[in-house]
């Protein structure tokens, strides 16, 4: 058995565990987002009042399930990539009990509301004539049940919680309540296929009760069901289908994860690998992804139904040759536009052809979702690399630059995921393809953001090439200066900023209503194009700097080492180490923006649908993952640093014959 120490090195070079820790702070973001998203429509959402309250319990649990698994993984990558030696990571009962326990009543709380609300359909599938005036009573009652079963597990679990030593990953399972929290588990197991088992029962029962149109026969009812009884049955069976898909994505996760934990105690491969597992297989928290994706489906399935039999009808009352003559106009129309001018985006079509295109798109969808996560993380990763900018040694200027870079960065993340969030929004809102049609005015609101961050993310790059160069140039002096070369940088990137974003603010403007916003719009895709030509040589110019700039200093220390004084070699080694830390960075910053816009120039080549266009912009405009790739290398170049300095300490004995003969060395040296 390993002990403290050791398991603490075992969880700082796992990479499962750094992937996993990732996910897990990736996709709960992303669940959080599609919660407040589906909460946005909860009116929408037609149901017994007691329903809605034990669907909006059941909400809160996974909501606060999914917000306890974000701040724990925060924290431990935080405590991960911030540790100077690995017992840093260890952790006691006081630091996870905290944690874990919130985590703990949130699921118990999902599964249990879950079961209340298979109790709540039971009640009203039994009292199908009387309950539709039914108030909140039973829902309340219902809750209270639930709220009793989190108390006492959650009660149990505080109790019981305990190590028997320090951990370096918290679980919620612990050695102290092992046996009780089997217990927990195998109740949770029951729990979960009660549920689907009820849920399905009372589908298939009131399925057969409404097709045979009967009920049972009471002293004061008829044979035949009533009116009211039949729409009871019938909103019975509505409100089982939809939750059934949503009761079997928490019951398979969930029981899939309960029978990995009862497989590993029947194996025991060994408790220093047991956090690690409890990681893997809790995933009871993407039934914040799962639940609302489901919902909206479940939602829009109606709507799309109604738009095609609405069709179908308006071309069942129309003659042959009117549909055949409309279809023939607007395809000449679309054709003759095509060919007349160049490229004009969406001017090119109809607003309508533009925006049954978005709204039927499912690849658009996939893509904003996607959107969504990135841009999550890059906020998350954003955040928690400026909690370690006092770490940050470099001369004032640079940092302020680099403030100024992650500030627009950050900028960028947080607008683009504002952005796809209202995309979500509107498109789900949407009844007709109509509805998700967008003024100028709107646009631009909503780009003008995107496009300071972008031009404010690449001229600060350059800013930052520019400066290196004053600190290659001025090795002499140039420690001693202040950060008034950084100002002069930042007010100069600043302008060049303000520049582009009145160019653009100024020729932005579609000719009609847009499905998609676009940084470029048809007026101003002139100026615009040279804007880009200006972004692009930019970006070469600063990898380029960077690059001869590492390379002359390198030979500068290298063939002068003892011929220029101290001041001047510790400038020529602090440049060089904030080259190498700097050039991944840029390296990623060019790679992304350059690919970018030559896809862009590429697209203005080939002349391909003016339609497609803001649906290709938000494909290839991905500069904002520059907030995901930063902080990663910062942190992952941070750790490199703290280890070679670590070995380098341990390595070196401060007494002794070894001691003794490296201090002559030096000392020679230096005559």
């Amino acid at each position: 058995m390993l002990n403290e120490e050791e398991i603490a090195v075992l969880y700082l070079r796992s990479g499962y565990m750094k992937f996993l820790m990732f996910f897990r702070i990736i996709t709960s973001s992303f669940a959080i987002a599609l919660i407040f998203t589906m909460e946005c429509y909860q009116k929408k959402f037609l149901a017994h009042k007691s329903m809605k309250l034990l669907m909006d319990c059941h909400a809160f649990w996974t909501l606060i399930l999914c917000i306890a698994i974000l701040i724990d993984h925060s924290m431990n990558a935080i405590t991960y990539f911030s540790a100077k030696v690995p017992t840093d990571i260890l952790q006691t009962t006081s630091q996870c009990l905290p944690r874990r326990l919130l985590g703990a009543v949130a699921l118990y709380g999902s599964v249990s509301s879950m079961l209340a609300m298979a109790m709540e359909r039971r009640a009203a599938s039994i009292n199908a004539a009387t309950y539709e005036r039914a108030g909140r009573s039973s829902g309340y009652l219902h809750a209270l049940i639930h709220l009793t079963i989190v108390c006492l597990l959650s009660g149990i679990v505080w109790l019981t919680y305990g190590y028997p030593s320090r951990t370096p990953h918290c679980t919620i399972v612990t050695p102290k309540g092992l046996t009780e929290l089997n217990v927990i588990n195998l109740v949770l197991f029951l729990m979960e296929i009660s549920t689907i088992l009820i849920f399905w029962t009372l589908l298939r029962r009131n399925k057969k009760m409404l097709s045979e149109a009967k009920f049972k026969i009471t002293l004061t009812q008829s044979h035949w069901i009533s009116h009211l009884l039949r729409y009871q049955l019938t909103e019975n069976i509505r409100m089982l289908k939809l939750f059934l898909p949503v009761v079997g994505s928490h019951t398979s996760i969930t029981v899939a994860g309960l029978m990995g934990y009862f497989c590993y105690q029947l194996i025991q491969p060994g408790p220093e690998y047991y956090p690690m597992f409890e990681d893997t297989i809790n995933i009871v928290y993407m039934q914040g992804v799962f639940m609302p994706i489901i919902f909206f489906f479940r939602y829009r399935l109606p709507v799309l139904q109604l738009l095609r039999e609405s069709n179908n009808v308006m071309m069942r009352g129309s003659s042959p040759q009117i549909v055949l003559l409309v279809t023939i106009l607007l395809v000449d129309t679309r054709t003759s536009y095509r060919k007349g001018v160049n490229c004009s985006f969406i001017s090119m079509v109809t607003e309508l052809q533009a925006a049954e295109i978005y709204f039927n798109s499912d690849y658009l969808r996939i893509l904003v979702h996607i959107r969504i996560a990135t841009a999550s993380s890059g906020v998350i990763l954003m955040c928690t690399m400026e909690f370690y900018r006092n770490k940050f040694v470099a001369h004032k200027s640079l940092k302020l630059l680099m403030t100024w870079h992650a500030l627009w960065t950050l900028l960028y993340c947080s607008s683009i995921l504002i952005d796809s969030v209202l995309l979500v929004i509107t498109d789900y809102s949407a009844t007709v393809p109509e509805d998700i049609l967008l003024t100028s005015a709107q646009c631009l609101r909503r780009r003008l953001p995107d496009a300071l961050a972008l031009y404010g993310s690449v001229t600060s790059m350059f800013a930052m090439a520019l400066e290196r160069r004053s600190a290659s140039l001025n090795l002499a002096t140039y420690e001693r200066t202040g950060a008034t070369g950084g100002y002069v940088y930042v007010a100069f990137h600043l302008v060049i900023v303000t520049i582009f974003g009145i160019v653009m603010g100024s020729t932005y403007e579609y000719p009609t209503r847009t499905p998609h916003c676009s940084v470029v719009t048809p007026r101003g895709l002139p100026k615009l194009n040279i804007v880009n030509i200006c972004l692009l040589s930019m970006e070469i110019a600063t990898i380029i700097i960077f690059a001869i700039l590492l390379r002359g200093n390198q030979k500068i220390l290298s063939t002068t080492k003892f011929n220029i004084n101290l001041t001047e070699r510790y400038q020529l080694t602090e440049n060089i180490r904030m080259l190498k830390l700097f050039l991944p960075v840029v390296g990623s910053h060019t790679t992304i923006t350059v690919a970018g816009l030559v896809a862009f120039f590429f697209y203005q080549l080939t002349g391909l649908g003016p339609e497609y266009y803001p649906m290709f912009e938000s494909t290839i405009n991905f500069v904002y993952m520059q907030g995901v790739f930063m902080p990663i290398i910062f942190l992952f170049r941070y750790r490199q640093e703290r280890n070679r300095e670590r070995d380098l300490f341990s390595s070196n004995e401060p007494s002794g014959a070894t001691f003794e003969s490296r201090y002559k060395d030096v000392i020679q040296k230096g005559w």
